[in-house]
């Protein structure tokens, strides 16, 4: 699954991510969710589990995954599983919270802007 969005730089993605497997060795299944920068940007892998790290018949827990961007610029944030070595048994990744966050000197600036705004509206009126 992919999707693809603007982000500033400074901005966050963040998400909260599982990985739960009904395999076992020695098929590795695997779940990721990475980061490209469209018009062919290096990949940033962001989380990565498998068999191999979670045991068989394993699971980790909800994982919080906050990553700050670099540079400014259209990304696809692409989640995935991969089933290895066998269709009998699948495994799964679960997703939830996805948010691109704005940096904090970006928050702050626009609160100051929309109160200068409300405080020139009100002046104009007294």
């Amino acid at each position: 699954m992919t999707q693809d969005f603007w982000a500033n730089e400074g901005y966050s993605v963040e998400f909260d991510i599982f990985f739960d497997t009904e395999d076992w060795d020695p098929w590795f299944d695997d779940g990721y969710a990475k980061l490209m920068k469209a018009g062919g940007g290096a990949e940033t892998l962001l989380y990565s589990e498998s068999v191999a790290t979670v045991g068989d018949y394993g699971a980790d827990g909800w994982t919080h995954i906050s990553y700050v961007i670099g540079d400014s610029g259209i990304y696809y944030l692409e989640f995935g599983v991969e089933n290895v070595g066998d269709n009998d048994v699948l495994s799964a990744i679960g997703v939830d919270n996805v948010a691109v966050v704005p940096a904090p000197g970006a928050i702050l600036l626009g609160s100051i802007g929309m109160g200068l705004v409300g405080w020139l509206r009100r002046r104009r009126t007294l």
